[in-house]
C-alpha cells in the first residue's frame, strides 16, 4: 500500500503499470472462451469500491467457462472511493458547465475532502461546502445562474493561486471521474477503429477490447454495488423512495426486442425470490441527484431502452449502454446488458445469497433459453 503521507497518483492504472503489479494484489481476470455457442459475458468491479461483489464473481465456480472481465483496483481499499481523481486544466475550468460542476472537488493527498480525515483549514472547508451548496441548488433554481457564475470565477482564481504557490500540492482542485460515465461511443461509428481511436482512457479501452475479442457475445451480465442501501431499507418519505435491490435491463428498442417476454417472466421470478429471501426492492428514483440517472425504478426493475423509434440514441455514457449501442451500430452482436445493483451495505454473506439467487433464477434459465433460440435462428 502507498504511504498515506504522500499524495498517491491520480490514475490507479498508471500506478499499476509503473510498478508492474497489475497481476499481484487484485488480479485482472480477463478470459475469452474458446467454446462454441458461448453468447454471454460477466463484468464486475467497474467501480473501485465494488471489490466484494467482484471477488464473489471471481471465486464462484458457476459460469467460469464464460468470458469475464473483472476490473483491477489494487488501491481500492486505500482510496475508499467510487471515483478516480484527476487534475484540472485551466481550459477545463473555463469551459465548465453547471452539469459538470458536481464533478469538481478539492483534493488533499489524493482524496477529495469528503473522504479526507485530517484537519482542514476553515477557508478551504468553506470553499468546499460552497461547491456542494451551488450543486445542490439544481439547474432550475432562479439563483443558480448567478451563484454558478460567481463560483466559477472563484474556482479559476483558486486554480491559478494553487498552480503558482509552492504549497499548491497540499490542497488543489480535481475532477471526480466515474469510470461508468466515460464510455462514449460515436453514433456515426461503423468500425472498431472508429470507437477505439477517440478513446483515451485506458480502462475504457480495455473494456472495449474485451468486447472486440469476444465477437459472438449477445448479452452481458454486469454486477455493481449501490452503496446507499443495506437491502433492508425503510422508505425515504422525503423523496418517496424505497431502497434495496434492483437491476437495469438495457436493450436496443422495444419494437424489435425478441427477448422481452422471456425477460419479463424471469424478472418476476427473480424479484419474487429476492423479496422472499428478506431483501427490500428498490422503488422510486435510482438517484434523484444525478442528472445522468434519475430513472424510475418499478419494484426492483428498470427498463432502459438505448435507441428510440426515431433512431436517436440516449445521451448516456455507461458501459452497458455503450455495449448495446455497439450492437445497434452493427459493430458487435450484443443486444442486451443486465446490470444487477447489489446493496453495498449488505453483509458479505447477504451479497453471496443475492448472487446465488441471480445466477440460479435469472442467468441460468436466460442462457439456456436464449441459447436454444439462437440455434433455431441459425437454422
Amino acid at each position: 500500500m502507498p504511504d498515506p503521507e504522500k499524495p498517491p497518483p491520480y490514475s490507479m492504472y498508471e500506478w499499476l503499470r509503473s510498478h508492474d503489479t497489475r497481476l499481484s494484489a487484485h488480479p485482472l481476470i480477463e478470459t475469452s472462451s474458446e467454446l462454441s455457442g458461448i453468447l454471454c459475458a460477466i463484468v464486475a468491479g467497474i467501480h473501485p469500491d465494488e471489490w466484494e461483489i467482484r471477488d464473489i464473481v471471481r471465486d464462484n465456480t458457476k459460469f467460469q467457462q464464460f468470458p469475464s472481465f473483472l476490473m483491477p483496483h489494487p488501491l481500492a481499499e486505500f482510496f475508499q472511493s467510487r471515483v478516480y481523481i484527476e487534475p484540472l486544466t485551466s481550459e477545463y475550468l473555463t469551459a465548465l458547465s453547471f452539469r459538470d460542476l458536481r464533478k469538481i472537488t478539492i483534493v488533499r493527498n489524493g482524496r477529495n475532502l469528503d473522504h479526507y480525515a485530517g484537519e482542514i483549514p476553515d477557508a478551504i472547508l468553506r470553499f468546499h461546502l460552497e461547491i456542494k451548496r451551488v450543486v445542490g441548488l439544481g439547474e432550475k433554481n432562479e439563483h443558480t445562474q448567478t451563484a454558478f457564475a460567481q463560483l466559477k470565477q472563484n474556482l479559476i482564481i483558486f486554480f491559478e493561486i494553487k498552480s503558482t504557490s509552492p504549497y499548491g500540492h497540499e490542497f488543489h482542485l480535481g475532477r471526480k471521474v466515474d469510470l461508468n460515465r466515460e464510455c462514449s461511443v460515436p453514433s456515426t461509428a461503423k468500425t472498431w477503429d472508429d470507437v477505439l481511436r477517440p478513446t483515451t482512457r485506458d480502462e475504457v479501452r480495455d473494456l472495449y477490447v474485451f468486447l472486440k475479442n469476444n465477437p459472438e457475445l449477445r448479452a452481458l451480465f454486469l454486477f455493481h454495488e449501490d452503496l446507499e442501501f443495506t437491502g433492508h431499507d425503510p422508505i425515504d418519505v422525503n423523496i418517496g423512495r424505497q431502497g434495496g435491490f434492483y437491476f437495469y435491463d438495457t436493450f436496443g428498442n422495444v419494437a424489435d426486442d425478441r427477448d422481452k417476454d422471456l425477460v419479463a417472466e424471469l424478472k418476476e421470478k427473480l424479484l419474487s425470490e429476492v423479496h422472499s429471501a428478506g431483501f427490500t426492492l428498490m422503488n422510486g428514483s435510482d438517484d434523484p441527484d444525478d442528472p445522468d440517472l434519475n430513472n424510475s425504478v418499478d419494484q426492483g426493475y428498470i427498463a432502459a431502452e438505448v435507441q428510440n423509434d426515431a433512431g436517436e440514441f440516449v445521451d448516456e455514457n455507461s458501459f452497458e449502454v455503450a455495449a448495446v449501442k455497439l450492437g445497434r451500430l452493427g459493430i458487435t452482436k450484443v443486444r442486451r446488458a443486465f446490470v444487477f445493483e447489489i446493496p453495498g451495505k449488505a453483509t458479505l454473506e447477504e451479497k453471496k445469497i443475492l448472487y446465488d439467487i441471480i445466477t440460479r433464477v435469472f442467468m441460468e434459465p436466460f442462457l439456456a433459453r436464449t441459447h436454444s433460440a439462437e440455434e433455431v435462428h441459425a437454422v
